[in-house]
């Protein structure tokens, strides 16, 4: 492990694998070691490499990926996608309160998904 990741509040160990089914769709997010990703839907996928947040952001000191390459190969990727914008970071709320709140900020429909 680099110096950079023993700092980093990550929340899956390597191995660990999230997955969302909504309707026609299906998304899942399987840790690597250290700061790598893979990001797989509807059959296809792709690999990220994420940056060690240095400072928190938003009270985040996870990893992201801007997508903010300057080489991106057009013909690389599936359905349109080619480079996500994702981050991965622990949050620790107050109570369950705090916590259901924020959960609730987030959209219930899930339409932008890809079919």
């Amino acid at each position: 492990m680099r110096a950079e990741e023993a700092q980093i509040e990550l929340v899956f160990e390597p191995g660990a694998r999230l997955e969302a089914t909504a309707d026609c769709s299906h998304m899942a997010v399987v840790a690597g070691s250290g700061l790598q990703r893979r990001y797989q839907w509807n059959g296809s996928g792709l690999d990220e490499n994420m940056f060690a947040r240095k400072q928190r952001w938003y009270g985040n000191l996870g990893m992201y990926d801007p997508a903010g390459r300057l080489l991106i190969n057009p013909i690389a990727g599936y359905d349109g996608i080619s480079r996500p914008v994702v981050e991965e970071g622990q949050i620790h709320f107050a109570d369950e309160k705090a916590a259901n709140a924020w959960i609730a900020g987030y959209t219930k429909d899930p339409s932008y998904m890809a079919a």
